[in-house]
């Protein structure tokens, strides 16, 4: 059926305006058989979207649900990232795909889904074997609602680049959505207009002037966190019900002041030796007893001086705690026990901050094996937290340098766990810790101002693989649930209990793909997510299907998981 002129030029604008820059790949050699194919259909409102760009992206699993390219034989990255557009029908087609797991979404920002809540990006999973057709991937397309107004000040100003929030209102209370034009936070022109598009039907809540806002001129927090339409506290909120391709205008809010703010004075000095810290990055928090409005948070930051002199501003009245900052890549040598200070009406000063000479640990990364140079490049991507747990929680942050070393510092005494992350690709992981040539087995501890110099961080690559199949029995899934695949690593290390998780989604036939994988035992959990439309998971099944299996590196395994709806339901009822 032919396009209607308007529907046309509808797609037009927010199919074919958009910059393909982005999906103009590069990939490097990949000699695998190139037979499968994928056919589908894209409609908006019922009618044929011609020429909306579909993308198909190649995935392997991945930590924290983030996707990630497969990587060659030398290590550099298989960017399969395919385009196409639809016809004049509506019909799109890939051809050529080397097997594989896929997620086949729609590039339409202002549209949503018709037929359920899975996807904030248009997103279907599936998986291809060798030489596989899959047929009627489709996608059923509504255009999303609209929300707009003005932040204002209390004289009706415009604010300009002021965040601007929105929240689902749900039984639990408000829950935040990214919208899909920004992440985080939506910003307002220079008119101090806000337009948030392709939103789903609901009962949004929107605020401004939250917590984390800071004047750029000051450096102080100007306003109170004010819900439309002047509302201090979340519960007074005016609720804004959207529906489908509806469209809000009003939605304006005047801030309301922050009140006085005063500053807090002191300076820092060594607990031993009693002479100043200079170029120490200081901050300090409110702290909340009991039930509080979290919008009268209240943070600050500074650093010494050539003296020790440091002066904290914007704090309203209150209990506040403080200390050192670490910071990403900082060389931080000392750190503070808990230290407090009251601001009550007034500016506070005389504020003596003890430091105390801290704990660092220092080492070696390297990767296990002969790895080629590509690989090796990787070791400086890397991102090493270091958590301490003690008298005190500590949690700091650095990246290994491009020859593998790495040092930690502003350590406190206590336990220590050890991340790395920012690996790409999950098949490339942590694989244990070492200490003067010795696995640590149990756990790592540092005394106070302990230096340990002497560990080895090894790292590998898995090529083990799990080829899965969900059988679903007792019924089907509820609409908006999508089934997830977590594949863990069985090790008794507290140290690295962190590592050896990946996890995939479970396509609408019920296959999965699990790669990258080292030789040990796995435990696979099979659970349900439903997301809502801003991506995040609002609720998981409580009975999660558990399975054993074990896999060796450069081998595949295949295994078939039931799960029995009836049954998980049964025992969410107990």
């Amino acid at each position: 059926m032919p396009l209607m002129p308007a529907v046309r030029t509808l797609v037009f604008t927010f199919f074919v305006a958009v910059s393909l820059t982005a999906f103009a790949q590069v990939r490097p050699p990949d000699n695998r058989p190139r037979n499968c194919a994928v056919y589908g259909r894209v409609a908006i409102s019922g009618q044929p979207a011609a020429n909306a760009l579909v993308i198909a992206s190649e995935l392997t699993q991945s930590r924290n649900g983030q996707s990630s390219a497969r990587t060659a034989a030398d290590g550099s990255p298989i960017k399969t990232v395919f385009k196409v557009h639809a016809d004049t029908d509506g019909l799109y087609q890939f051809t050529g795909l080397p097997a594989g797991q896929y997620q086949i979404r729609v590039l339409a920002r202002a549209f949503i889904s018709a037929e359920n809540d899975l996807d904030r990006e248009l997103g279907r999973a599936i998986t291809l074997d060798d030489g596989e057709t899959r047929e009627k991937v489709n996608f059923a397309l509504v255009r999303g609602g609209v929300i707009t107004g003005r932040i204002m000040d209390a004289e009706g100003h415009p604010q300009i680049a002021h965040p601007v929030r929105f929240f689902l209102v749900e039984k639990e209370g408000l829950s935040k959505v990214d919208v899909r034009e920004a992440r985080g936070d939506l910003t307002t022109d220079d008119r101090g207009v806000y337009r948030a598009y392709g939103l789903r039907p609901g009962d949004y809540a929107v605020s401004a002037g939250d917590i984390h806002y800071f004047d750029r001129t000051s450096g102080i927090r100007k306003y109170r966190r004010t819900f439309y339409p002047d509302a201090l506290d979340e519960k007074q909120a005016k609720i804004i019900k959207l529906s489908a391709g509806e469209e809000k205008t009003g939605i304006d809010i005047k801030l309301n002041a922050g009140g006085k703010r005063y500053q807090a004075a002191g300076r820092v000095v060594d607990t031993e030796t009693g002479k100043p810290v200079a170029n120490a990055s200081i901050s300090c928090n409110k702290v909340f007893e009991g039930e509080n409005n979290q919008e009268e948070s209240d943070s600050a930051y500074d650093q010494t001086d050539a003296a020790g002199n440091f002066r904290l501003a914007g704090l309203s009245s209150g209990r506040y705690r403080v200390r050192l900052n670490g910071g990403l890549e900082q060389g931080v040598e000392y750190y503070t026990e808990e230290q407090f200070f009251e601001v009550s009406g007034e500016d506070a000063s005389g504020i003596v901050v003890k430091a105390t000479s801290a704990g660092a640990l220092s080492g070696l990364a390297v990767i296990e094996g002969a790895p080629n140079p590509a690989l090796k490049a990787k070791l400086g991507q890397i991102l090493l937290i270091t958590i301490v747990e003690g008298e005190q929680h500590m949690q700091q942050q650095t990246f290994i340098k491009a020859d593998g070393t790495f040092r930690v510092t502003g350590l406190p005494p206590g336990k220590v766990r050890m991340f790395a992350s920012g690996m790409g690709d999950a098949s490339f992981q942590l694989l244990r810790i070492e200490r003067g040539g010795s696995e640590i087995k149990e756990e790592l501890t540092i005394a106070k101002g302990e230096k340990i110099n002497d560990l080895r961080m090894v790292f590998g690559q898995g090529s083990g693989v799990i080829r899965g199949q969900v059988q679903i029995t007792g019924g089907q899934l509820p609409q908006g649930w999508h089934l997830m695949v977590l594949a863990q690593r069985s090790r008794n290390n507290d140290v690295l209990s962190f590592a050896m998780n990946s996890s995939v989604t479970v396509d609408e036939r019920g296959r999965f793909l699990l790669e990258g994988l080292f030789t040990g035992e796995y435990v696979l959990t099979v659970y349900s997510e439903h997301i809502i439309g801003d991506g995040s998971v609002r609720e998981r099944v409580r009975t999660p299907v558990k399975q054993n299996v074990s896999v060796t590196s450069g081998a595949e395994v295949q295994v078939t998981i039931a799960l029995d709806l009836n049954e998980k339901q049964k025992q969410e009822e107990r």
